[in-house]
C-alpha cells in the first residue's frame, strides 16, 4: 500500500518537474525573442507609446490643450495609456513596449494555467504556448493583448466562484471585471457572455447559503458589467454612424453572413497559411472530442459554443473595431489549447518548442532589420526643432486595396520620432479614432481627418498630397520611399531634412 502510494507520488512529482522545465524552456524562448533586439517593434506599438507620452504631458500640464485632450470618462482602451504614462518617463519607449510584451506573456501563461486547471485538472498547462505568439502580438494591439491574460484569469475565477462562492473570490472577480473593462471592451463583453452562461448553468445549492453581503458583491459585479456595457454600446452606435470605416451601418446586415478562409484562420491575414492551420485543426478536433466524452461540465461547453456562434454572427469589422472574427477565433483556439490532456504534456511541449523556434527563426531576423531601419529614422530627431508638428504619409505607400496580409511594424514608426522630439504628430490612428485615452481637437483634428482621407481614398496625386499637408498645422512630413507614393515629386516640392534608404523627412515650411 505504502509502496504503491510512494510510486504514485513519485510519478506526480516527476510530471510536475517535467512541466516546470518545459515552462522554463518555452518562456525563455519567448522572452529571448522580446528582449534580444534593441526594440521589440510591432505595428501599433509606436501608437501606444506615443499616446502614453501625450497622456503624461497633458496630465503634467504641458501646453497641448490646443491640439489634444484627455477623453472623459476614460474609454475601455485606456490601460496602456495609464501604464505607459508611468513607464515611458522612467525607462523610455523601447523598454516600455518590451515590458508590455513581457507582462502579456506572463499574464497569458498564468491565466491559461489557472483556467485550464479550473476546467479540468487533467488539462495540460503547456497548450497556451501554441498560440502565445499570435498575430495580434506582432500587430501591437497592446490593450487587447494584455486583456487576453486578464480574461483567462477572470474566466477561471468565475468558474470557481460558481462552484464555491467566497467573499474574497467575489471581490477579486469584481476587480478583474473593472480592470478588464478599462483594458479592452471586446474581452470584457466576452467575459460578460461567459458570466451570464455560468449564472444559468451553475449549481443552485450554494445560492441558498449566500448571505446578504455576498449577494451585494455578486450584484455589484453585475452592475459594473451592465453599466459598462450600456456606455460602450452607446459609443459604438455613435462611431458606426460617424466613422469612415469600410463597414457602415447600411452594410452591416450583409456583413453578418460573410465568412472567408481568412476569417477562419487568424494567421492567414498576416501571411501564415501552412503550419498554423494544421495546428488549429488538431486543437479544434481534440477539444470537441474531449467535450463529446464529457470531460467538461456543461458551463464550459456552452461557453465554447457561444464564442463559436458569435464568431459566425458578427461581421469582421464593426465601426473602428477590426478583425472581430479573428479575435473570436483566437479565443476559441486558446480555449481549445487549454483543453489538451496532461498525459500529452511531453508531446505538447515538443510541439510548442518546435513552433516557437520556427517563429523565432522568422521574426528575430526581421526584428533586427526593422530596428536598423527605425534607428536610421530616429537619428533625424536631433535635426528637428523641439515640440515640432509632423505628419506621416507612410500609410499610403501600398494603397489599402493592395495591402498584403501581414503586419507592418514600420507603419507608425514616425510616432517614435515625434516622441523623441516631444512633438505632435497628426498621424496617430489612436488620437484620431476617439476610442483611446487621448483625442485630437481643433485644427489638429481637421488635419488628422485630411491625412486619413488621403489614406482611405488611396490618393497618390502629388498636387492633392501637397495641398492637404501644406494647409495644415504641420512642419515636417515623414515619407516612405516605396510603392505608389510619389516620393520623388514630394522630395522636389519640399526641403529635404534627412534621407535614409527607406525614409524621407521633409520640411514643408519653405513652401508656405
Amino acid at each position: 500500500m505504502l509502496s504503491g502510494l510512494h510510486a504514485v507520488n513519485s510519478k506526480t512529482w516527476f510530471h510536475i518537474r517535467l512541466t516546470f522545465l518545459w515552462h522554463l524552456v518555452l518562456l525563455g524562448t519567448v522572452l529571448l525573442m522580446i528582449w534580444l533586439p534593441v526594440r521589440f517593434l510591432t505595428q501599433d506599438g509606436p501608437s501606444h507609446v506615443y499616446t502614453a507620452k501625450i497622456f503624461r504631458q497633458l496630465l503634467a500640464g504641458m501646453n497641448l490643450d490646443d491640439c489634444c485632450y484627455v477623453v472623459i470618462p476614460p474609454p475601455p482602451n485606456s490601460m496602456t495609456a495609464w501604464t505607459g504614462a508611468l513607464l515611458v518617463p522612467l525607462v523610455g519607449t523601447a523598454v516600455t513596449e518590451k515590458l508590455w510584451a513581457t507582462l502579456y506573456v506572463f499574464l497569458m501563461v498564468g491565466g491559461g494555467l489557472y483556467l485550464g486547471s479550473t476546467m479540468d485538472r487533467g488539462n495540460s498547462s503547456l497548450g497556451i504556448y501554441l498560440f502565445l505568439l499570435n498575430p495580434f502580438l506582432f500587430a501591437g494591439f497592446w490593450n487587447f493583448n494584455l486583456a487576453l491574460g486578464i480574461f483567462l484569469f477572470a474566466l477561471g475565477c468565475a468558474g470557481r466562484l460558481v462552484d464555491s462562492f467566497s467573499l474574497s473570490r467575489g471581490l477579486f472577480l469584481g476587480l478583474l471585471a473593472v480592470v478588464l473593462y478599462f483594458t479592452h471592451f471586446f474581452l470584457f463583453a466576452a467575459f460578460g457572455v461567459a458570466l451570464f452562461l455560468f449564472m444559468l448553468t451553475g449549481s443552485r445549492e450554494p445560492a441558498k447559503r449566500w448571505r446578504a453581503r455576498r449577494r451585494l458583491v455578486f450584484y455589484l459585479v453585475l452592475s459594473v458589467l451592465a453599466l459598462g456595457g450600456t456606455g460602450i454600446v452607446w459609443k459604438q452606435v455613435q462611431s458606426l454612424g460617424t466613422s469612415m470605416d469600410v463597414t457602415a451601418l447600411r452594410r452591416l446586415p450583409g456583413a453578418f453572413t460573410e465568412i472567408s478562409l481568412g476569417d477562419l484562420n487568424v494567421w492567414y491575414r498576416y501571411g501564415e497559411q501552412r503550419v498554423m492551420p494544421v495546428v488549429e485543426i488538431g486543437v479544434l478536433a481534440t477539444v470537441i472530442w474531449r467535450m463529446a466524452t464529457r470531460r467538461f461540465s456543461l458551463q464550459w461547453v456552452l461557453v465554447f459554443f457561444a464564442f463559436l456562434f458569435l464568431f459566425f454572427l458578427f461581421p469582421d469589422q464593426v465601426g473602428v473595431a477590426m478583425a472581430v472574427k479573428a479575435r473570436f477565433w483566437l479565443l476559441l483556439m486558446l480555449f481549445g489549447a487549454l483543453c489538451l490532456p496532461s498525459r500529452w504534456t511531453p508531446w505538447i511541449g515538443l510541439l510548442c518548442s518546435l513552433l516557437l523556434s520556427w517563429h523565432a527563426s522568422q521574426i528575430v531576423p526581421r526584428q533586427f532589420q526593422w530596428n536598423r531601419q527605425t534607428s536610421r529614422l530616429l537619428e533625424v530627431s536631433h535635426r528637428l526643432e523641439s515640440k515640432q508638428t509632423q505628419a506621416s504619409l507612410m500609410g499610403i505607400y501600398w494603397g489599402r486595396g493592395e495591402q498584403p496580409r501581414q503586419v507592418f511594424p514600420l507603419l507608425h514608426a514616425d510616432l517614435l520620432l515625434a516622441a523623441e522630439t516631444a512633438g505632435v504628430s497628426v498621424s496617430s490612428n489612436q488620437l484620431w479614432s476617439g476610442e483611446f485615452a487621448v483625442r485630437y481637437r481643433g485644427r489638429y483634428a481637421v488635419a488628422a481627418d485630411r491625412i486619413v482621407d488621403l489614406l482611405m481614398r488611396e490618393n497618390s496625386s502629388p498636387d492633392v498630397l501637397v495641398g492637404a499637408v501644406t494647409n495644415s498645422p504641420i512642419r515636417y512630413v515623414v515619407v516612405w520611399k516605396t510603392g505608389k507614393l510619389p516620393w520623388m515629386d514630394l522630395k522636389r516640392q519640399w526641403h529635404l531634412v534627412q534621407e535614409t534608404p527607406d525614409f524621407l523627412v521633409l520640411d514643408i515650411a519653405s513652401s508656405r
